[in-house]
């Protein structure tokens, strides 16, 4: 339980306030949150899905989609595969917005039957500057 609480632990991979696009949050799945769940190499991994993060949802600001969650699940399932025999467990936990959170889940669960998720967009110049101080952070505590 120690190692969970020391510092560096804790990754974060977008700020609200960059108004984060799918390609940003590809970038910072691709350069930051997947490079550190790999090497902590993870025997079970507890997802908790939340798509707060939609574009829709009236709260965070965020601009993600459902392609963007299914390509981060994607991810992460391709993690669970090398390190946790697969064993994956998606705890729904938010969504305000009903269609956006059926759209996403649905657009996730599809990544199970291997139909993944088309390529994302190019990250904005904001998403860059925001991934690239998180990256530089977490270099103290991972190999990035």
């Amino acid at each position: 339980m120690q190692q969970l609480l020391e510092y560096g632990t804790c990754v974060g991979g977008a700020d609200p306030g960059t108004r984060a696009t799918d390609g940003d949050f590809a970038l910072a799945s691709r350069d930051v949150i997947i490079p550190i769940v790999r090497a902590y190499r993870p025997d079970l991994m507890l997802v908790s899905a939340g798509f707060d993060a939609h574009r829709d949802e009236p709260l965070v600001g965020m601009q993600l989609t459902a392609p963007g969650f299914a390509r981060f699940a994607a991810a992460l399932f391709a993690v669970a595969d090398e390190h946790a025999s697969g064993c994956t467990v998606p705890l729904l936990e938010g969504g305000y917005d009903l269609a956006a959170l059926a759209e996403s889940v649905h657009a996730c669960e599809r990544n199970l039957t291997g139909e993944g998720a088309p390529a994302a967009e190019p990250a904005t110049p904001a998403g860059e500057r925001t991934v690239a101080r998180h990256r530089d952070f977490h270099r103290a505590y991972w190999n990035l």
